[in-house]
Protein backbone atom coordinates (compact mmCIF):
# COMPACT_ATOMS: atom_id res chain seq x y z
CA UNK A 1 0.00 0.00 0.00
CA UNK A 2 2.85 2.43 0.74
CA UNK A 3 4.10 2.01 -3.16
CA UNK A 4 0.77 3.59 -4.01
CA UNK A 5 0.98 6.18 -1.36
CA UNK A 6 -1.53 4.94 0.89
CA UNK A 7 -1.67 5.04 4.41
CA UNK A 8 -1.71 1.49 6.41
CA UNK A 9 -4.79 0.43 6.61
CA UNK A 10 -5.02 1.17 10.30
CA UNK A 11 -4.68 4.88 10.28
CA UNK A 12 -7.15 5.42 7.83
CA UNK A 13 -9.99 3.14 10.23
CA UNK A 14 -8.70 5.23 13.24
CA UNK A 15 -8.82 8.29 11.13
CA UNK A 16 -12.62 8.02 10.26
CA UNK A 17 -13.50 6.10 13.88
CA UNK A 18 -11.50 8.59 15.75
CA UNK A 19 -12.82 11.90 13.42
CA UNK A 20 -14.80 13.87 16.43
CA UNK A 21 -12.09 13.29 18.30
CA UNK A 22 -9.49 14.66 15.72
CA UNK A 23 -11.55 18.02 14.79
CA UNK A 24 -13.76 18.12 17.54
CA UNK A 25 -17.71 17.47 17.85
CA UNK A 26 -18.52 20.62 16.47
CA UNK A 27 -16.21 20.37 13.39
CA UNK A 28 -17.21 16.38 13.06
CA UNK A 29 -20.74 17.89 12.49
CA UNK A 30 -19.93 19.83 9.16
CA UNK A 31 -17.27 18.29 7.94
CA UNK A 32 -16.12 14.37 7.13
CA UNK A 33 -12.64 12.58 5.72
CA UNK A 34 -13.11 12.45 2.28
CA UNK A 35 -9.44 10.72 1.23
CA UNK A 36 -6.29 10.42 2.91
CA UNK A 37 -3.07 9.25 0.02
CA UNK A 38 0.49 10.24 -0.25
CA UNK A 39 0.06 12.26 3.49
CA UNK A 40 -2.78 14.50 1.99
CA UNK A 41 -6.20 14.78 3.75
CA UNK A 42 -9.21 15.60 2.00
CA UNK A 43 -11.57 16.95 3.85
CA UNK A 44 -14.99 17.94 2.66
CA UNK A 45 -16.90 20.97 4.57
CA UNK A 46 -20.95 21.75 4.55
CA UNK A 47 -20.47 24.94 2.52
CA UNK A 48 -17.78 27.89 2.35
CA UNK A 49 -17.97 29.06 5.69
CA UNK A 50 -16.59 26.13 7.30
CA UNK A 51 -14.23 25.67 4.82
CA UNK A 52 -12.55 28.85 5.64
CA UNK A 53 -12.82 27.75 9.06
CA UNK A 54 -10.66 24.12 8.80
CA UNK A 55 -8.08 25.82 6.39
CA UNK A 56 -7.62 28.66 8.99
CA UNK A 57 -7.05 25.24 11.78
CA UNK A 58 -4.92 23.37 9.09
CA UNK A 59 -1.76 23.13 10.97
CA UNK A 60 -3.69 22.50 14.25
CA UNK A 61 -5.44 19.54 12.71
CA UNK A 62 -2.16 18.51 11.41
CA UNK A 63 -1.03 18.12 14.63
CA UNK A 64 -3.85 16.24 15.77
CA UNK A 65 -3.71 13.89 13.48
CA UNK A 66 0.25 12.75 14.45
CA UNK A 67 -1.46 12.38 17.94
CA UNK A 68 -4.05 10.42 16.96
CA UNK A 69 -2.65 8.17 13.53
CA UNK A 70 1.03 8.78 14.87
CA UNK A 71 3.68 11.82 13.17
CA UNK A 72 3.83 12.08 9.10
CA UNK A 73 0.44 10.05 8.40
CA UNK A 74 -0.82 13.45 7.52
CA UNK A 75 1.11 16.24 5.77
CA UNK A 76 -1.21 18.75 4.45
CA UNK A 77 -4.81 19.27 4.27
CA UNK A 78 -6.85 20.56 1.28
CA UNK A 79 -11.06 21.13 1.94
CA UNK A 80 -13.65 20.86 -0.47
CA UNK A 81 -16.69 22.39 -0.03
CA UNK A 82 -19.88 19.53 -0.92
CA UNK A 83 -20.13 21.91 -3.86
CA UNK A 84 -17.40 20.42 -5.13
CA UNK A 85 -15.49 23.96 -5.37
Amino acid sequence: MRSLGLPSTDAVEQLFLRWTEVVGPELSRCCTPASLRDGRLVITAADHAWATELRWLEKELISRCDSTLGPGVVKTISIRTQTGS
